[in-house]
């Protein structure tokens, strides 16, 4: 037996529902850890500990939603061509 958990509901964007795979959960802390302990760091010495956390909370936090923007604006197009658009799924990959 499989399993196999449905995605979650994030809401609605122009009527669109928006829909996130639970392959996305670990993906968020791991890449804010990633930013926030490797590459800042390197990048931007000298700052906080807390600053570089913040910082790598956001560039994650907008890195995502730019993964969905992209996402809608495949269906907002999709809809403009006369195509159906039932929902938006976000998957790890």
């Amino acid at each position: 037996m499989t399993l196999n958990p449905k995605p979650f509901y994030l809401g609605r964007i122009f009527g669109i529902p928006i829909f996130a795979h639970y392959s996305w959960l670990p993906v968020f802390p791991f890449y804010a850890w990633a930013i926030a302990s490797g590459l800042l760091p390197k990048e931007a010495p000298g700052l906080a500990t807390v600053q570089y956390w913040a910082l790598g909370l956001m560039t994650t936090t907008l890195l995502f939603v730019s993964v969905l923007a992209h996402e809608l604006a495949h269906a907002i197009m999709a809809r403009a061509e006369g195509l159906g658009t039932g929902n938006i799924t976000l998957y790890m990959f």
